[in-house]
């Protein structure tokens, strides 16, 4: 007599979820709970490839659309733009939901999409790139830049008064490397390059007048707006922290003024969301794998 486990009731719940929002969204549907690290994207092209064979054999209809549902510490937004090239070479249209959190290069990520979904608990992050230091950890890349500027401006301030300031010269020419201050300076204009990119070509494609006046909207009018919304996220003296949460208030306010959707206001899809995601992250805390990849094709684990 066949008896399930623990894992197959979890699986097969999760299972039912996924297959409830690909109705709701007529999507494919996969799960990145991970950091933006090298290796996830292999992974996440694999699986995508999966899902297409799987409906070119007829198991399921070829569909057109994309629903990814993420959670990011963030990482490197290298990975990033890679991920975004296996969704754009597989799907037309690629919505994302972030039920929980995406910091850093997981906004750069969300923000690649035709639609965002979020509610009032979920939170983006600052755009933020993070570096790999010599003990292989990413550290948040416009910190270390705040930093060299601020002593920088400090020295400065100290020699226009006469103030000796071989201490703080001493200081900068240990701890801070030209290179990487390089390095970082070209990652930030490459996360801003990508996100006014992302945003003209996928998120604005729709957006033909402006909402009060009616006027006709340009492309230099969407590259503006777009390069408006990646200079605000990425001011570090408006944010302060590498990991402070952006909620949906202020992502839809006046200043960053993004369209995004908020799920808690659909009954349904709202519970449908907020059931799967707090299963399969109480699963994946409990089993020690909090990085997986879910969705048409159960459960990968990446740890």
């Amino acid at each position: 007599m066949f008896q399930a486990t623990v894992d197959d009731v979890i699986f097969n719940f999760l299972g039912e979820q996924i297959k409830s929002l690909s109705t709701n969204f007529d999507a494919d549907i996969i799960t990145i709970f991970s950091p933006m690290v090298d290796g996830v994207d292999v992974k996440v092209r694999q699986y995508i490839e999966d899902i297409k064979d799987k409906s070119l054999y007829g198991s399921d209809s070829l569909k057109d659309n994309l629903v990814v549902i993420l959670e990011t510490p963030g990482g490197s937004v290298e990975v990033v733009e890679k991920i975004v090239n296996v969704f754009r070479a597989n799907y037309s249209h690629v919505k994302f939901i972030v039920p929980g959190f995406a910091f850093s290069a997981g906004t750069v990520l969300v923000l690649s999409g035709d639609e965002i979904y979020m509610d009032n608990f979920s939170v983006l992050g600052p755009i933020d790139p993070q570096i790999m230091n010599s003990d292989g950890h990413y550290l948040p890349a416009t910190g270390y830049l705040h930093e060299y500027n601020r002593l920088l401006n400090e020295i400065n301030e100290k020699a226009s008064q006469n103030i000796p300031v071989i201490a703080e010269i001493n200081y900068l020419t240990s701890s801070f490397q030209p290179e990487k201050l390089a390095f970082i300076e070209q990652h930030i204009k490459f996360s801003q390059t990508l996100i006014v990119n992302w945003l003209v070509k996928y998120k604005f494609k729709d957006w033909h007048t402006t909402a009060t006046e009616m006027n006709k909207v340009t492309y230099t009018m969407k590259e503006q707006r777009a390069t408006d919304i990646a200079t605000i996220l990425g001011d570090v003296n408006r944010w302060h922290m590498h990991g402070r949460g952006i909620g949906l208030k202020e992502l839809t306010g006046d200043d960053i003024k993004l369209q995004i959707n908020n799920f808690s206001v659909t009954d349904v899809l709202n519970t449908t969301i907020r059931m799967y995601y707090d299963v399969l992250k109480d699963y994946l805390t409990k089993t020690g794998n909090q990085m997986a990849l879910h969705g048409s094709n159960n459960l990968v684990r990446l740890n």
